[in-house]
């Protein structure tokens, strides 16, 4: 008796199985005709493969969780950074790189690299990023979003394919001129799973162009977004000479950790010395009244 009731429960529990996995796979819908908003408005070669299906997937998935993190943070970032990519005529696409590299986190760092686009020191203060004791510019959003174009568009003239621009980013050019040599192909699809390009590097294309379906329909993927994120929004004012934050956050009467979020590049509560034209990031509508203060802020210097 016991045994016949152990049998129907583990038959229950199957038969369970498989409709959910029927149910699940309705859900993950892998539409190929997804691609077409991409492929017929885009410089960037869109096609479908199980590698992409695979991170599809993923995101929808046991990933996410962290897939969904990162997209809601990137809420505030990726109508700025798609404006830059526009201007600087990369594929806008390409901003999900940025979810992939970092979640869209500007304090996310990793071994050397740090910011958005985790730049390592080297490329950053090749495009023109300072990093010095006050300041990382590698965390600022909109100055290494322009830094981040800039490679990648370096990229693609050096190897004629986005896929392979990716790649570069990820590993670094001399890396990809070396495996193009080693597998004999210019077809990023043809780099080979021996060991000698990184996971992260062989996963960086089907990921990010993953990220980017997902993106353009997040509902239809079954991906919700909150919706209390702000967007990015802020005025610059030209500092010639260093501000102690805490005094502006007074005079502005605005809160000094707000003040921290649209300046995540500083490294102390102070603009840096040495730099005569900071473009400080403040609070829409506050422009005006910091202007107005500069004589007095100038003075006022209560950083150690």
């Amino acid at each position: 008796m016991l045994r016949r009731l152990v049998i129907q429960i583990l038959l229950l529990c199957f038969f369970s199985l498989i409709v959910n996995s029927q149910e699940l796979d309705s859900s993950l819908v892998w539409d190929e005709k997804d691609l077409a908003w991409m492929g017929n408005n885009s410089p960037l070669p869109m096609e479908a493969n199980q590698r992409i299906q695979y991170f599809i997937r993923t995101f929808q998935t046991r990933g996410k969780s962290t897939f969904t993190r990162s997209l809601a943070q990137g809420v505030r970032y990726i109508p700025l950074m798609k404006e830059i990519f526009q201007k600087m005529e990369v594929p806008e696409e390409l901003v999900y790189l940025a979810l992939i590299e970092s979640g869209f986190d500007p304090h996310a760092s990793y071994k050397t690299t740090c910011g958005p686009w985790q730049f390592t020191p080297a490329t950053a203060k090749k495009y023109g990023l300072k990093i010095n004791p006050w300041i990382d510019e590698r965390k600022n959003p909109e100055k290494s979003t322009w830094a981040a174009t800039q490679y990648l568009r370096d990229l693609y003239q050096e190897f004629g394919c986005w896929y392979l621009a990716l790649a570069g980013f990820n590993a670094g050019e001399g890396s990809i001129k070396k495996a193009l040599k080693r597998y004999e192909t210019r077809d990023f699809w043809g780099f080979k799973t021996d060991g000698y390009l990184k996971k992260n590097t062989l996963n960086i294309v089907p990921k990010s162009i993953a990220a980017a379906l997902i993106a353009k329909q997040p509902v239809k993927y079954g991906i919700s977004l909150p919706t209390s994120n702000a967007s990015f929004s802020y005025e610059k004012v030209t500092i010639s000479q260093p501000v102690d934050l805490r005094e502006i956050a007074r005079i502005t009467e605005v809160d000094l950790r707000n003040l921290k979020e649209l300046n995540p590049e500083l490294k102390k509560l102070s603009t840096p010395p040495d730099y005569p034209e900071y473009e400080l990031k403040v609070p829409t509508g506050k422009k005006e009244i910091v202007e107005k203060n500069l004589d007095t802020l100038y003075k006022a210097k209560r950083v150690q």
